[in-house]
């Protein structure tokens, strides 16, 4: 019965993260490595590591962010400048008990990935974007603005580096996680004095094994992701961690994630854990517009417009209220003449949460 309800939902609505949409085939928002960006290596310092890891990696078997490659990036900014650019063996890093990152956590971070193409070639997503959403965000936390040149040499001179720890595109790809963070010692509530851009590393398997699938999600009233006018727009580091106890509790219930509401009135869907939310209508692609609260991710940019160029959608970016959701589900419930995709209740103590129905990811991936 699911899986005719699944179908049909198909002309309806689909609640989908993010994280669940497709990969266009060929290279429309893809730079080539090799051709695009020169070898900035050649102004670095460069240290390599007489104990590679390459030989004791097993590609087979690449769990999320448990493999490191060989060597990463390490840029300092002093005086006022960044400077002093090296590529060194992966490793421990120098910290002092006062560095400020670790009281005030004064830092932001990007992800990324660097794939192997069938012709071998190497070519990554969209890095410009990273370097951009990076650079906002060290404005907003009262960092040094990390330049879109300092950012990339660091990110393609890594990927070069490790180039060997790229994976054929059916195992997986190499994830790039570029940091910035206040590494200057000090005790007060203060921006720091000195910072360290780095940029390492970590091979990583196929995100949806055994392709895509539809997950379940829940809502919460009990927990928000970012205030209006806080930092919900840019990657601090902070941002992650109060996400974990609602995430965790999530799983333990048997749902993939939480989708997070607006932290003023708690009713408008913002986020579904760590990733962008969308809602298709018919042939309408819905996503909640950037209010500062939410952040601009690079695929949801992408995805909007793939949809109005490649697919023909019409795009709305404006609030999507909980009600406005369930209310179509009801509906699909009423359609289905009772079938089993349809909101459920679940509370626990002070929290309740409301089930969204099956997430039906491989729509796009067939359009």
């Amino acid at each position: 019965m699911r899986s005719e309800i699944t179908k049909r939902l198909l002309s309806s609505i689909i609640l989908i993260p993010i994280a669940l949409f497709f990969i266009i085939k060929g290279s429309f928002f893809f730079i080539f490595l090799q051709n695009e960006y020169p070898n900035a290596e050649r102004y670095m310092k460069i240290s390599k590591t007489s104990n590679s890891r390459i030989h004791s990696t097993d590609f087979s078997n690449l769990p999320f962010g448990r493999v490191f490659s060989d060597h990463m990036f390490i840029c300092k900014y002093k005086n006022g400048s960044w400077d002093d650019s090296e590529i060194l063996p992966y490793g421990p890093i120098h910290m002092m008990p006062g560095f400020q990152v670790l009281h005030y956590g004064q830092a932001v971070f990007e992800g990324m990935k660097a794939y192997r193409t069938k012709s071998n070639e190497i070519i990554m997503f969209r890095p410009k974007e990273n370097a951009r959403r990076a650079a906002n965000g060290c404005l907003r936390l009262s960092m040094p603005e990390i330049t879109e040149n300092i950012f990339l040499d660091g990110v393609t001179s890594i990927v070069r580096d490790n180039i060997e720890y790229i994976p054929s595109s059916d195992k997986g790809a190499l994830y790039v996680r570029p940091i910035i963070f206040g590494s200057g010692e000090g005790l007060g509530v203060a921006p720091s004095s000195e910072y360290t851009f780095m940029v390492y590393c970590s091979p990583v398997g196929p995100y949806f094994k055994g392709g895509l699938s539809p997950i379940k999600l829940i809502v919460t009233n009990d927990y928000h992701r970012a205030p209006l006018k806080g930092t919900g727009g840019v990657k601090a580091v902070g941002n992650y961690v109060p996400g974990m106890l609602p995430s965790g509790q999530a799983k333990k219930h048997g749902f993939a994630e939480v989708i997070y509401l607006d932290a003023a009135e708690e009713k408008f869907i913002e986020e579904v854990g760590a990733a962008n939310f969308f809602a298709i209508y018919g042939n309408k692609l819905v996503t909640p517009k950037l209010t500062g609260s939410i952040l601009p991710g690079i695929t949801r940019d992408s995805v909007l417009f793939l949809a109005k160029n490649k697919l023909g959608m019409e795009i709305e970016e404006r609030r999507i209220s909980i009600d406005e959701a369930l209310r179509m589900v009801d509906a699909l419930q009423h359609f289905e003449n009772n079938g089993e995709v349809c909101p459920a209740n679940w509370s626990k103590g002070k929290d309740s949460m409301k089930e969204s129905h099956d997430a039906v990811a491989d729509y796009l991936s067939k359009h």
